[in-house]
């Protein structure tokens, strides 16, 4: 019996994982749809079927990639609370907020399932119902729905269980395990009681409120609460069947694959090496002034910011080539810590997601939204570079040495490696002030840019394998050759 549950606990992993994979790669297909929308456009030659194969793939890489995301603890959630409490305590509340998931995906599967017969029965063709202008069944691409629930409701049994069984066979007090959940079981039932009863979004902001402290995924939270309050307040079941057609509608959207998109830029970079030749870049340029290495992370902060649009990628790339960096320099950890979450307001300059996600609900102009914020984030970002100078003055105990000076060869070298990564933004924001592209398509762009340089990277990493090591600490080139360390390569 336990050698069938652990191999029914690996195929549902490897289903999740193997289908996770196939649609993340197709983030890249995306890239090169909406790509080719933009070219067929500047040539004269209309293939409206590249827009509905963009539409298509992003609302498939959504649905089938959600059960891989859970699967792998990557959805967001909020641990304020959680991280906190006992381990046994956390655990419980984490199968208590699988548990959620799979009531969300059980709907989600059944009402989708239905509305899949629906479309099958009538014979509906795309169109006023979709996106798409591509003439084929409706229910062709409504199978993604209850498919992806399918996935969902595996994932979220498989992660019951295995953490159930963990929690059993450990050691634990009862009151430590149970009191949190049904804790946030009560508090839930009573935010949806005082919607029916006294007010109904102050009821559900309760319940979502508590949802998102007991570590429920944001997704699912929003996703639950979203549907107990069509189901209170929009015909109980007969409600029910608008659970997957606005999931649906929600992913439906060709702005939206701005979001995506700029994600893979940002993970195309770091693996390109980019990244870290930028900052050294930087740091060759500005780094003869005390306290230039935090002005340096923030110049780098905001390029990283105007790439990818997302704080949290930003965050991430600082955190791996910034902050070591500076703590090695004898930086202050609290000010460098400061500086690095400074650097990555990736919510306020363009092209911020943040921005994309409210001119998509709001119906707005994304090019205006990012023309209307590029002003602001640039004050905001010279304001932190000004404290960081003002700071050097005051408390200089906090800031690291001077660099040592680099000669001109070394900036020309460093220059040539990083401009890739400059042309970016550039690329991006000019391309969409000018008109010449949308936001989501300057995002497909710059993936495919971002491709081309790394696959000429390779080109340099298979065909110049000599390499000639130097003495200084800045990386020109991500590949290493054996011989040469990684951070002394030129070549």
């Amino acid at each position: 019996m336990k050698k069938a549950a652990k191999a029914v606990d690996l195929l549902i992993y490897k289903l999740n994982s193997g289908l996770g994979n196939v649609f993340s790669l197709a983030l890249v297909v995306l890239a090169i749809f909406v790509f080719l929308n933009v070219v067929s456009r500047f040539i004269g030659i209309a293939l409206p079927w590249l827009f509905s194969l963009s539409v298509i793939t992003l609302v498939a890489f959504t649905f089938f990639t959600v059960a891989y995301t859970l699967g792998e603890g990557k959805h967001v959630t909020i641990d304020v609370v959680t991280v906190r409490l006992p381990e046994n305590s956390r655990i419980s509340l984490e199968i208590l907020g699988y548990v959620f998931c799979l009531v969300f995906a059980i709907i989600m599967g059944w009402e989708g399932t239905k509305w899949l017969h629906t479309a099958f029965i009538r014979k509906l063709i795309t169109g006023s119902d979709t996106l798409s202008t591509l003439p084929v069944p409706l229910w062709i691409f409504i199978l993604i729905v209850p498919l992806g629930a399918f996935l969902l409701i595996l994932q979220s049994l498989r992660l019951i269980v295995k953490r159930t069984y963990f929690l059993v066979h450990q050691q634990v007090d009862l009151r430590t395990t149970l009191v949190p959940v049904v804790l946030v079981i009560t508090l839930f039932l009573a935010g949806l009681l005082i919607a029916v009863y006294i007010n109904p979004i102050g009821g559900l902001f309760l319940s979502l409120l508590v949802l998102f402290l007991g570590g429920t995924p944001v997704a699912f939270a929003l996703a639950i609460v979203g549907t107990a309050g069509i189901y209170l307040f929009a015909g109980g079941s007969s409600g029910l069947p608008q659970v997957p057609m606005i999931a649906f509608a929600a992913t439906e959207s060709f702005p939206l694959a701005a979001l995506p998109l700029f994600v893979l830029i940002s993970a195309v970079v770091g693996q390109a090496g980019l990244a870290k030749a930028l900052f050294s870049c930087t740091e060759l340029w500005f780094g003869r002034v005390r306290g230039s290495l935090l002005i340096v992370t923030i110049a780098t902060g905001a390029v990283f910011c105007a790439i990818t649009g997302s704080s949290v990628a930003a965050t991430a790339i600082l955190c791996l080539i910034a902050l070591p960096t500076l703590l090695d320099r004898g930086f202050d950890a609290r000010l460098s810590c400061g500086t690095v979450g400074g650097a990555s307001v990736g919510s306020l300059i363009p092209p911020s997601t943040s921005l994309i996600i409210y001119g998509t609900i709001v119906e707005m102009s994304i090019g205006k939204l990012f023309m209307a914020a590029l002003i602001p984030s640039l004050i905001v970002f010279a304001l932190y570079a000004l404290y960081v100078i003002l700071l050097s003055f005051i408390s200089k105990e906090k800031f690291g040495g001077k660099p040592g000076a680099a000669s001109w060869r070394e900036k020309v070298l460093s220059l040539k490696t990083a401009a890739p990564l400059l042309l970016l933004p550039i690329l991006i924001l000019g391309g969409i002030y000018t008109g010449l592209f949308t936001a989501t398509e300057a995002a497909g762009f710059a993936v495919i840019y971002g491709l081309l340089v790394v696959f000429r990277k390779l080109h340099y990493k298979f065909n110049d394998p000599v390499c000639t090591c130097r003495g200084t600490d800045i990386c020109y080139y991500s590949f290493t050759v054996e011989g040469c360390s990684d951070s002394c390569l030129v070549c």
